[in-house]
């Protein structure tokens, strides 16, 4: 039991770690939403496997999502499996949700109403802000569950074993390697030739959704 704690809490802490590298993906100067949708379905995908003990795939995703992404929802409900297919591995291999027409889901941000509303197209719209919400209540419900059920923790315990967490990846560079300097600000402020973030086109197009 006080073996089986250990790597609960190396697990959380990997999670709350997760999670704030997906807030830092999103908050930057150009809230690089797209890569944030990216990171939450790979944070689910890890949930998944921690839940079933079991390498990735769609079963794992869809099994952790049917299981904790719904609860508490009474107004629209995720479906797993539609999930895997139509965002996760779109997103994963193409960078990209499909076309206006045929895809299944419309990707937006600081847009709360339209979550889990169809547009024009008669895509889900998923409101990045909602999603991850909703994916940290289902992170820290099958945290929950897992400090009383003991063969949750096991299999959480198999497989931080097996693939270990962020934390046990630690740089160390060979001896006598110079690494270059932090490139300096020029006179106008800018360190690069990356243009500023005013400069910069939204990530995410407003859609045309419906009322």
């Amino acid at each position: 039991m006080m073996r089986n704690s250990v790597y609960l809490k190396r697990a959380e802490r990997a999670k709350d770690n997760y999670l704030s590298s997906i807030e830092r993906a999103y908050g930057g100067p150009c809230q690089a939403a797209p890569a944030a949708f990216l990171l939450v379905a790979c944070f689910i995908d890890w949930l998944g496997t921690l839940y079933s003990g079991k390498d990735s795939n769609e079963g794992t995703f869809t099994k952790f999502v049917d299981d904790f992404m719904n609860q508490g929802h009474e107004k629209y409900w995720y479906d797993g499996k539609r999930l895997y297919q139509y965002l996760r591995n779109l997103l994963v291999h193409n960078y990209s949700v499909g076309k206006s027409r045929g895809s299944q889901y419309a990707l937006t941000h600081n847009r709360p109403k339209v979550h889990h509303t169809s547009d024009v197209h008669g895509r889900t719209i998923l409101n990045f802000e909602n999603f991850l919400t909703d994916a940290e209540c289902a992170a820290a419900s099958y945290f929950s569950k897992a400090v009383e059920d003991q063969a949750l923790q096991k299999r959480l315990v198999a497989r931080v074993l097996e693939c270990g967490t962020m934390e046990d990846l630690k740089l160390e560079v060979e001896p006598g390697v110079v690494e270059p300097q932090e490139p300096q600000a020029t006179s106008s402020g800018s360190a690069s030739s990356v243009p500023p973030p005013s400069d910069l086109q939204s990530s995410i197009p407003d859609y045309d959704v419906s009322s």
